[in-house]
């Protein structure tokens, strides 16, 4: 295999802060306008640097140069695969996105497969990331990118052949008992993103997964098990009022115990206004009713405060506003399609008016909102995910005094 440069083009627009996650996948691009020419790639590390574009990718490949817009091992990720919504557990923050230049839906020209095989095996080398994880945009989130390869299974499977160099087995480390995920997760990961409500319930769960390319019934028996005890913690339900559902947490910070008690181990906490999906399981203990879920990671279960048992409320279901309420006016933002009401609606990355402006709808846009809210500002927001960016994006729905900016329609 040949060897090849690694040009620097970095740039500080597009990208987030990866924190602690994991590198696991590799995913493969086009980017379907202009031309494989040399000039590309680098044109395209210009462009992504220039501004605030909803998109990027970590490198570019042309028929001459190979360049790195953002280094992986920087602490940053690029927007590439955020249309996902990590639904099929490929993300932009535990991936690394390379756009092959291309000019319409043709395959990668021979020069550009040198090129990017001999980054790929370099990045799985740096990365230790296995065979099975090089996939396609098509893999994260169904988009028909790479385009010619997203339509023929056949010369996918061949291109990453070679991308790999030949290795196709994937991760020896993922033992699931006979389960074959093709995103390279194990059964009980799977499990747990069910369970965490990604797929949906009854029909449209089993249509879901399947179409993702799961073994439904081994899924589904995973679930079980784990909701039903398993491995992880146990306790006895009670009713006290706690339903399924998401839940709004409304206090600055709230610990998640490894038990019920508040003598059990912290290991983790919500602050205000993020949203935890509860199992409908309860229980009172320490003087708070106690909601459940399995932690995404852990497959064990998690317990959060939902209310003093006398008092407060320190997490609500979606739709309600809890202890105190709000002068009358909904602070539920439910899930639909909105229509923007005035003049102009900032869009912005965090529920607070001192939060970065990304862009604006004006009178008249929709938008489709995930159904989070909380109350910040003298506002009520609501939440979407940027279709290129992966990123959650807050809107102000109305004034805490009733003003409407924006409509469910």
């Amino acid at each position: 295999m040949a060897s090849y440069e690694i040009k620097k083009y970095h740039g500080s627009f597009n990208r987030s802060y990866r924190g602690n996650t994991s590198i696991k996948y590799i995913v493969m691009h086009y980017t379907g306008a202009g031309s494989s020419a040399p000039g590309c790639a680098r044109n395209n590390c210009i462009y992504f640097s220039g501004g605030d574009r909803q998109a990027s990718a970590d490198y570019f490949v042309d028929d001459a140069d190979i360049y790195e817009y953002n280094d992986p091992s920087s602490g940053y990720y690029t927007w590439h695969c955020g249309d996902g919504y990590g639904v099929y557990g490929i993300t932009n923050s535990n991936s690394i996105g390379i756009e092959v230049c291309m000019n319409g839906d043709n395959p990668y020209t021979a020069a550009e497969i040198d090129r990017a095989t001999f980054l790929v095996q370099y990045l799985m080398n740096r990365f230790g990331i296995p065979a099975n994880n090089i996939v396609r945009h098509y893999d994260a989130s169904r988009k028909l990118c790479p385009y010619y390869y997203a339509n023929r299974q056949d010369a996918w499977n061949n291109l990453k052949a070679q991308l790999t160099g030949g290795a196709v087995s994937g991760d020896s480390s993922n033992s699931n008992g006979g389960f074959t995920d093709p995103t390279g997760l194990s059964l009980t990961e799977v499990a747990q993103r069910v369970i965490n409500g990604e797929f949906g319930n009854g029909d449209e769960r089993k249509q879901r997964l399947i179409a993702a390319g799961y073994d439904y019934n081994a899924v589904q028996t995973e679930v079980n098990r784990l909701l039903g005890g398993g491995s992880a913690n146990t306790g006895s339900p009670s009713s006290n009022g706690i339903t399924a559902g998401t839940y709004r947490i409304i206090v600055d910070s709230l610990n998640v115990r490894t038990a019920p008690s508040t003598s059990a181990q912290s290991v983790a906490s919500y602050s205000a206004g993020e949203s935890v999906i509860l199992d409908g399981w309860s229980t009172t203990a320490n003087g708070y009713i106690w909601g459940r879920y399995v932690g995404a990671s852990s497959g064990q279960y998690r317990y959060i405060a939902i209310k003093e048992i006398n008092g407060s409320d320190y997490a609500v279901l979606n739709g309600t506003t809890g202890s105190g309420g709000n002068n009358g006016v909904s602070t539920s933002v439910p899930a639909g399609r909105y229509q923007v009401i005035v003049d102009t609606l900032n869009v912005r990355t965090a529920p607070t008016t001192s939060a970065q402006v990304a862009t604006y709808y004006n009178n008249g846009g929709t938008v489709n909102l995930d159904g989070y809210s909380t109350v910040a500002d003298g506002y009520v927001w609501g939440r979407y995910i940027g279709a290129t960016s992966g990123q959650y994006r807050y809107i102000a729905i109305r004034t805490t005094g009733g003003t409407e900016y924006a409509q469910k329609i």
